[in-house]
């Protein structure tokens, strides 16, 4: 179960999360969230760190188009096109990853299809982490979710701040650097 609960959290990020956390962006005042996805998405590598109070820290390192390095405290993973490898207790587990990556325009077309759903406010220049950035929030009238996106100075999303049950802050950074992914066996 602790398995498929980290594939799961892990794969929506991978996969979707940047999605979720733009859905608004069709809402009221912020065109400039889909913008920074689309940029975002655009990117030839990037790394997100995902972390909230009480869980571990996950970083992830992804290559486009079809490549992601996984490491938390417990498992380190692997994908590569629809192939997973996981290593846990020391040992590495290939397996099947079909379906795993969705079209980054997916999280667009839900945006469409739900956008009276979220309403938003540009909060405009604000800093976390040191870094200024521009701000949007979002709320999800219908989860009770804010979310509050912060674009970088180059059209990016530098970090996405999630809360809900607990807080959730996703860190964008390295973009464009050279990960090397490769399978681990």
């Amino acid at each position: 179960m602790r398995r498929s609960l980290f594939l799961t959290i892990n794969s929506a990020a991978a996969a979707g999360l940047i999605g979720l956390a733009t859905s608004p962006a069709l809402a009221d005042a912020s065109p400039a969230i889909l913008a920074a996805f689309v940029t975002t998405m655009n990117q030839p590598s990037y790394h997100m760190t995902m972390a909230s109070k009480g869980t571990d820290t996950t970083e992830t390192d992804f290559v486009k188009p079809d490549k992601m390095h996984i490491l938390s405290k417990d498992v380190d993973s692997i994908v590569i096109g629809s192939t997973m490898y996981v290593k846990m207790s020391g040992k590495w587990t290939k397996m099947d990853a079909k379906g795993l990556w969705s079209d980054p325009l997916d999280g667009v077309k839900q945006m469409q299809t739900h956008h009276a759903d979220y309403t938003s406010a540009d909060l405009g220049t604000l800093t976390a982490g040191g870094v200024s950035y521009h701000a949007y929030r979002m709320m999800d009238t219908k989860k009770h979710l804010s979310q509050t996106v912060f674009i970088d100075a180059a059209g990016r999303i530098g970090r996405i701040e999630i809360s809900g049950i607990s807080v959730i802050v996703i860190t964008f950074s390295k973009y464009g650097e050279a990960f090397s992914i490769v399978p681990p066996m």
